[in-house]
């Protein structure tokens, strides 16, 4: 019986959460079947982005069963999933082979060749690296002219699953990493403004307004490799 209130409470919240915003999507991802709130917004967000992924599409880190949605693509002709180093990435109870193991921060060793994938996935990575502008140069490098690199990272959160967790990168920071790797911005954002809860410590919301950029629960970035 407990359990069943526990699992009516997670859908009630994914719900509003979908409601509030993304509200009018019916889609229903992998988090969302198995009741982890946290993370329905983010397989949201990557949906309502879908047009970008297109071609060969290097999924950084990510097993299959959680973005089996970008998997069944039509525009997508192939997806290659990327470790720094074992043959198997697992995240939360689900695990994939890996196609292509290697360090994408390294200048001199990339893991792959210039020009040879359409799309790159790159969701909450950079704040795992020693040298995340290094990567995002080595990830433009590796995306054919015109393809799109998506990065999504956490803000206001740890992302326990997987240590060391380095950065944290706002808005500017991604344009400046953009800027650096000779990559056009194409959008920037956030997901979910969480500086309403300093209310509860502080007295007073930290929400974004006029001068205040709010605190993230995600910040993101589409960018293109500029055509030649």
């Amino acid at each position: 019986m407990a359990k069943f209130f526990k699992d009516w409470q997670k859908k009630r919240l994914i719900k509003k959460l979908k409601n509030k915003y993304f509200k009018g999507s019916d889609f229903v991802g992998p988090f969302e079947k198995e009741l982890i709130p946290q993370a329905v917004l983010e397989e949201q967000f990557l949906w309502s982005k879908k047009e970008f992924f297109k071609g060969t599409v290097l999924d950084m880190s990510t097993p299959k069963h959680w973005h089996e949605y970008i998997h069944n693509l039509p525009t997508v002709e192939k997806i290659l999933i990327s470790n720094l180093d074992n043959e198997v990435i697992e995240k939360m109870g689900k695990s994939s082979k890996v196609d292509v193991i290697g360090d994408f921060c390294d200048r001199e060793n990339p893991p792959m060749p210039d020009n040879s994938v359409d799309t790159v996935l790159c969701i909450s990575i950079l704040v795992h690296c020693v040298n995340p502008a290094d990567m995002v140069i080595n990830l433009k490098n590796i995306v054919r002219p015109g393809g799109i690199i998506l990065f999504l990272t956490p803000f206001a959160y740890i992302d326990g699953h997987m240590y060391p967790d380095y950065w944290r990168i706002g808005k500017d920071g991604y344009e400046l990493m953009a800027r650096q790797a000779d990559l056009e911005v194409v959008e920037t954002g956030e997901i979910v403004d969480m500086g309403k809860y300093t209310k509860f410590e502080f007295g007073n919301s930290c929400e974004a307004n006029s001068w205040h950029r709010g605190i993230p629960f995600n910040n993101w970035m589409i960018a293109r490799k500029k055509a030649e």
